[in-house]
């Protein structure tokens, strides 16, 4: 007969053992889920520029949503949709709306020299994209060694951007990250679109940029502050940065990545 210490001793080591696997998986799986990193390959990013006050939108917004279910999302490109605000004034004020989107997009199209702009407008790797009216996929990626861009989750809502380039052209930069949220239900009571249910993804919730430089290890690197829409919660949070030279559209390289937990 097996003697009752020895018993104890071995449950007590087994518990300890089984203890310590459930903490070292747990570690596993929260340090995958802390960061989001691009390869060196150039990332797509697709801008569409839409509106909750606009009747032909929605169609836009539910192909996004449809392309960002696909296998190739943050691997081969990544989805961001600006809500702008100049149709606020037509009866129906989109939530999601910020004036900085429109100047944003007004910025694009004095770009590519047009005098106005336009909802839904698609931006595809800072340039104007109109392959969505004519019912054309997304373009696969270009073959292009850009660089790593890593973006790591921190504590207090704080997003770690670090992007070290494949070749040094120069040495100023612009960062750009973004809160993205995704699974968004509205029900909109006036204006164009008026009795509709509205679905939205990867609608831009916050969005910071920041002008930097290459430093000693030839990294671009800050830390940005990103806040939850506490208002509208959507059913899932994604992060998302991309990067550009100081003068210029085009993204050099862009990554993002769902959050888990943050609801």
């Amino acid at each position: 007969m097996v003697n009752r210490k020895v018993c104890h001793f071995i449950i007590r080591l087994m518990k300890s053992k089984i203890n310590f696997l459930l903490i070292f998986f747990s570690f596993l799986i929260l340090f995958s889920a802390t960061s989001f990193k691009s390869s060196s390959q150039q990332t797509t990013l697709i801008e569409l520029y839409t509106s909750e006050g606009c009747h032909s939108c929605p169609p836009a917004d539910e192909w996004l949503s449809r392309v960002g279910n696909g296998k190739s999302l943050w691997s081969e490109f990544v989805p961001v949709a600006f809500h702008v605000d100049y149709w606020d004034a037509i009866g129906w004020k989109d939530v999601f709306a910020q004036s900085r989107f429109s100047d944003r997009q007004r910025r694009y199209a004095s770009n590519w020299n047009s005098r106005s702009v336009y909802t839904p407008g698609f931006v595809l790797n800072g340039k104007e994209w109109r392959g969505f009216f004519s019912g054309d996929s997304l373009p696969k990626r270009m073959d292009r060694e850009v660089g790593v861009l890593q973006i790591q989750i921190q504590e207090d809502n704080q997003y770690r951007f670090q992007f070290t380039p494949t070749k040094l052209n120069q040495k100023n930069y612009v960062a750009h990250m973004a809160l993205l949220g995704s699974g968004f239900k509205i029900q909109v009571e006036r204006g164009e679109n008026r009795g509709k249910l509205l679905e939205h993804d990867f609608v831009v919730v916050d969005f910071k940029e920041e002008s930097l430089k290459l430093n000693d290890s030839d990294d671009l690197i800050h830390t940005f502050i990103l806040t939850p829409n506490t208002e509208l919660k959507p059913a899932r949070y994604a992060v998302v940065a991309w990067v550009t030279e100081s003068n210029g559209f085009e993204p050099i390289q862009a990554a993002g990545g769902y959050l888990e937990g943050l609801v």
